[in-house]
């Protein structure tokens, strides 16, 4: 606490790289400030695009979900038949 009150801390004056001659001239800025937005925006696009182009070329598996109907019927006909269910 005691180096931030004596003016060493982050946001000391005189180390912003602008007052040390290092900051990038003004048509790099004026190209560098929308980036992390362009980033983010792109990302997500790509997030949208992938869930998108999965679910359209979803292969539905007939046969599988016929067969796991069977098997949710048999066990309840054979319950059935033992008396156990109505």
């Amino acid at each position: 606490m005691m180096k931030l009150t004596r003016g060493g801390g982050a946001g000391a004056p005189g180390r912003h790289p602008a007052a040390l001659g290092l900051a990038p001239p003004s048509p790099c800025q004026e190209v560098l400030w929308p980036l992390p937005i362009y980033f983010l925006v792109s990302a997500d696009c790509y997030a949208l695009g992938t869930v998108g182009y999965r679910v359209a070329n979803f292969h539905g598996c007939e046969d599988a979900a016929l067969e796991l109907q069977n098997q949710i019927q048999d066990p309840g006909t054979d319950l059935t038949c033992e008396g156990m269910c109505s």
